[in-house]
């Protein structure tokens, strides 16, 4: 009896299908590795903001959203020991001919490798993780600096 439940048992396990091949993150990212993906690039905003955020070589940020194209963003990025970007921006815009400005903001986003060695995102507020395809890269350059400056401008900075 014992020999009849090993052999359907092996056999039910054997037809379990391996894991999915994208089956999430499972270890911490290598610092260097994601200061490389980011340092000199834009990363583009979806949605209806139609911007991105800039990650200099120097750690400086610079964003912008063409949903409000006179404001901008500036400040600075790291990246700890877990692969986690963090960037602290404080936005810009012309208030009545002055400089309007909000309090700094900090956000950040995680990063993690799966066992075939592809990095994975976790942005703060949503439980999934999102594998970094190609079309997911930050693009090299600073994509929005003329209308950064624009924005700069027309805050009297």
């Amino acid at each position: 009896m014992k020999a009849v439940v090993f052999t359907v048992l092996f056999a039910v396990m054997s037809a379990v299908p391996a894991a999915p091949v994208d089956a999430g993150p499972v270890r911490l990212a290598d610092p260097q590795k994601v200061a490389a993906i980011y340092a000199g690039r834009t990363d583009l905003w979806g949605g209806s903001c139609a911007g991105g955020i800039y990650y200099s070589v120097t750690m400086e940020v610079r964003a912008w959203c063409g949903a409000n194209s006179q404001a901008f963003g500036a400040g600075t990025w790291t990246i700890d020991t877990e692969g986690r970007l963090c960037h602290r921006l404080k936005w810009y815009w012309p208030d009545e001919g002055k400089t309007g400005a909000g309090q700094p903001e900090r956000s950040c986003i995680e990063h993690m490798v799966d066992d075939q060695g592809r990095i994975w995102r976790h942005w703060p507020g949503d439980s999934k993780w999102w594998r970094m395809k190609n079309k997911d890269q930050p693009l090299k350059g600073f994509k929005y600096k003329r209308q950064i400056a624009e924005a700069r401008a027309a805050a009297g900075l």
